[in-house]
C-alpha cells in the first residue's frame, strides 16, 4: 500500500461517523503522521533532484567559460 492510499484510509476512518470519537482521534493522528512522512520524502527528493541539476548546470557553465577563454578558435 502506498502512502497516499494509507493517508486516504486514515482520513476516511478519522471522519467516519460510525467510529467512536477515541478511534477517530487515533486515525486522525495516523493520517497526520502519514502526511508528514510523505511531505518529508517529497522534500528530500526535491532537494536531491535540485542538487543534481545544480551540479550539472555548474559543470556546463564551467565548460562554456573554458571555451570562451580559448583564443580565436
Amino acid at each position: 500500500m502506498q502512502l497516499t492510499e494509507l493517508a486516504n484510509v486514515a482520513h476516511n476512518r478519522a471522519t467516519s461517523k460510525y467510529l467512536p470519537t477515541a478511534d477517530r482521534q487515533k486515525w486522525s493522528r495516523i493520517a497526520t503522521y502519514v502526511h508528514k512522512a510523505a511531505n518529508s520524502i517529497l522534500k528530500d527528493y526535491d532537494g536531491y533532484a535540485i542538487n543534481e541539476k545544480l551540479e550539472e548546470l555548474t559543470g556546463r557553465v564551467e565548460e562554456l567559460m573554458e571555451e570562451a577563454e580559448k583564443p580565436g578558435e
